[in-house]
């Protein structure tokens, strides 16, 4: 799950750096090449994303092969396949970016619904992941996970604010992705002169809509809390709202800071972190 989060990171790294054409419209090669002659930044954030992404594929195909030929059962096998699928669809949406040139300083629709398209699947494909993890550890007799009795799950099914919840999350996924576009393509110099730009008539669409992304994430972490605090008696659980409470502090830190690149991997990976612990909850 670490090495999972260390793409998905690097991922936004490539978009946040400008980098996404860095081996030109070429894949899976970088300039037509298989080792770029290239030493510049761009080629290099680029082709380690590549590099690792690829790598990626490689252990979840040896994963699925291996479980497979285990005594795990059916479910098991099915969501190995299901993390495998989400990861071959991750490879070619990434993929149709590169090729299309949807990538870089590129303002076009075409662009910003394909990462949407990019942000969903990562969604699924660390989702089922997660749901992997958790059968998983179940078959092999662990009543909690990694071994730590405060993480201990319970037999909680998932109700009505949970699945609103849920629908909560893949809303400020769809909004994250896209404010994080806008605030690549069109940087603002001052707080001021960013809140004005989402007011005005004038301003990318990207721009007018990302005032939703804050009041979205608001409600998202409001149900977290009423699913692990009033649903839940487990201390793990509840401290599912701590991280959401302290993933709003980020996400306005990175408004007021101007969304600098390494607050906006922070909290990409904080956002992730709290998707993985929210998905744990059902048993």
């Amino acid at each position: 799950m670490i090495y999972t989060w260390f793409v998905i990171v690097w991922g936004a790294l490539v978009r946040a750096s400008g980098s996404g054409d860095g081996c030109g419209r070429h894949w899976p090669s970088c300039h037509g090449e298989f080792f770029p002659s290239t030493s510049s930044w761009p080629t290099l954030i680029e082709y380690f994303h590549r590099a690792t992404s690829g790598l990626y594929g490689i252990l979840i195909l040896g994963f699925v092969i291996v479980l497979f030929r285990s005594e795990f059962s059916q479910r098991a096998r099915n969501l190995s396949l299901l993390v495998l699928f989400f990861t071959t669809t991750e490879a070619l949406i990434g993929a149709r970016l590169v090729l299309f040139g949807l990538v870089a300083d590129n303002p076009s629709t075409e662009r910003a619904w394909s990462m949407v398209m990019h942000l969903v699947n990562t969604l699924a494909l660390t989702g089922a992941l997660v749901r992997l993890i958790s059968q998983l550890s179940l078959e092999m007799g662990k009543d909690h996970f990694m071994n730590w009795s405060w993480t201990k799950k319970i037999n909680y099914k998932p109700g009505f604010i949970y699945w609103i919840t849920f629908i909560g999350f893949l809303l400020l996924g769809v909004t994250g992705a896209l404010t994080a576009l806008g605030d690549t393509l069109y940087p603002s110099k001052s707080l001021a002169e960013g809140i004005a730009k989402d007011f005005s008539s004038d301003s990318s669409w990207l721009i007018q809509i990302r005032v939703f992304h804050p009041i979205i994430a608001l409600l998202t972490v409001w149900g977290i809390g009423v699913v692990a605090l009033k649903q839940i008696k487990v201390y793990a659980h509840k401290s599912l709202f701590i991280v959401g409470l302290l993933g709003i502090l980020i996400g306005f830190l990175n408004l007021f800071l101007l969304a600098p690149l390494w607050m906006q991997l922070v909290h990409l990976f904080w956002a992730n972190l709290l998707w993985f612990l929210f998905l744990w909850i059902p048993k």
